[in-house]
Order: C-alpha cells, then structure tokens, then sequence
C-alpha cells in the first residue's frame, strides 16, 4: 500500500484519466496556499472541477467495515449517506466559488468523487449508488402479471432521500432541486491504488444534472457510464474506452 494520500491519489488519477480521454485540463497559475479556486479546469468546453474523496465517517452514521468471514448484505443508504456528505461539502464550495466570480456563471462546475476509501464500493448493484444519490432513483423492480405471472418488465423505484441514524432524512433527488442548480455534474469513480481499469477513467460514472445553470455537454467524457433524468425516467449510456 502507497503512502499517498487519498486526495492526492484521486486528484491525479483523475487529472491523467481526463486527458487519456481527450480532456483538455490547463495548469493553473496558482497554489491552494495562494488562491482559491477548483482543483481541475477543462478547455473547451470550460469546465471546472472539484475533488473529494469519500469517507466512512463515524459515529452513528458512519459506513462500517464488512466482517471477514461470513455473509453480508452490501450496504445502500449508510453508503449513500458518506456520498451525500462529500457531495453536500463541494456544493458549499462551489456555490462560494460562483459567489465570489471564481467560476462564472455560464461555466460548468462538476463535483469528482472518488469512492477509493469505502467499505464495499466495487460491489454495485444494476443502479449504482451514486446514481441514487443524485437523481431520486431506488431499486430496479421487476414488474410482473399478477394474472399470469409471467414477467411485464421493469420499473424504478422512485426514492427521494434516506434517514439518518437519529431521524433527519438526507435528499437525495438534489439534481432535481434548483437549489443544486449550480452544480452541473457528478463524476463518480470506485478505483483504488491497486484497483484501476486498463483504460484510466473507464469505470467513471458521469450524473448530468438537467436542470443546471450552466449543463455539461452530454458525451463531454467519452469512457464510462452516463446516467441523466428525462422527467421521470432514467437514461444511461455506456461509451467505449479510448484507445492506446
């Protein structure tokens, strides 16, 4: 295991898989120590980018380790939960950012977590986690004929938050809320030091919010999955890694 740190892993191996991809990320002329500003900023379009990694926490709500042996059930809403925190903190930012004209209004601004420190993120479910954290979404339902029993598709669940330990619930339908209008995006990735794909940025998850001040393109990043809402259903497309 490497001694870096995780946001210096993350920030990193975000930066390389955005240029594989054919992202066009620009130095910046400044230093956290000097400057505020977002971690990453994307040419054409302008994009800025925020980076967070995803703690388990603690306390009541903290995402608790698997047991070693035996059987257990992958955790939904406790994951959800440290998702929602880390989205919720770089909102604040960003919103801080567009306030002080650090990104402009018509400029996009994208949230990229980074999953690499919790406790089951490679195990998903036909609906990733993060996709449920953003965009109102539950379970996937198999719908059947009550008469003939035979299988008539499938539905989604529509969720719109999760309930903390002592009561409060957490929304978790923010990218339909225009209070979250000033965030355009969510990147989403599960890779670790040890664990990357061949292709960097292949497992990403992009969440477009659809009713942002300023979109992300659709197809900005061309590798991973790509999750949006159209009212109330749920789009998703799947792109190819890059080559090389």
């Amino acid at each position: 295991m490497t001694d870096m740190p995780p946001s210096v892993f993350w920030e990193l191996y975000l930066a390389h898989a955005l240029r594989r991809s054919g992202i066009n990320i620009v130095e910046q002329n400044r230093t956290k120590k000097k400057q505020r500003g977002p971690d990453l900023r994307a040419t054409n379009p302008d994009v800025w980018i925020e980076a967070v990694v995803a703690y388990p926490g603690s306390g009541e709500d903290a995402l608790e380790a698997p047991p070693r042996n035996g059987s257990y059930e992958v955790p939904v809403d406790d994951f959800i939960l440290r998702l929602r925190n880390a989205i919720e903190t770089k909102s604040r930012i960003i919103k801080g950012y567009i306030q002080d004209k650090i990104i402009q209004q018509e400029q996009a601004a994208v949230i990229a977590i980074s999953g690499c420190m919790l406790y089951t993120q490679f195990l998903e479910q036909p609906i990733p986690r993060i996709v449920r954290a953003a965009l109102g979404v539950g379970y996937l339902v198999l719908d059947v004929n009550k008469s003939t029993g035979a299988h008539a598709g499938y539905s989604l669940e529509h969720r719109d938050g999760v309930q903390k330990a002592k009561g409060a619930r957490v929304k978790t339908d923010i990218f339909l809320d225009p209070a979250y209008a000033h965030v355009s995006a969510l990147i989403y990735s599960a890779s670790d030091w040890v664990n990357t794909p061949y292709e960097p940025g292949n497992e990403f998850i992009v969440i477009h919010n659809e009713n942002a001040t300023a979109k992300l393109p659709h197809g900005w990043l061309p590798v991973g999955d790509e999750y949006w809402r159209e009212q109330s259903a749920l789009r998703c497309v799947r792109h190819s890694a890059s080559e090389g």
